[in-house]
């Protein structure tokens, strides 16, 4: 939660609710890929950690960018 916010206060709300939905649907596909069999999780997991790292690229890049220099 705390890089959603620093991304979204940095990049738009737009840019973050549209990564937040991908999320959760990367999330949802995880669990439904671990129900029926634990090894078809790959596509939510890769998808879920796409987001995360770009929440995280975002909002470290933004809080380096405000730094004074």
């Amino acid at each position: 939660i705390p890089l959603f916010l620093v991304f979204a206060g940095s990049y738009g709300q737009r840019e973050a609710v549209g990564l937040g939905v991908i999320y959760l649907l990367a999330r949802t596909l995880y669990a439904v890929g671990y129900v029926r069999d634990p090894k078809g999780r790959g596509v939510g997991a890769i998808l879920t950690f796409v987001v995360q790292v770009l929440l995280a690229v975002g909002a470290i890049g933004a809080i380096l960018f405000k730094l004074p220099q």
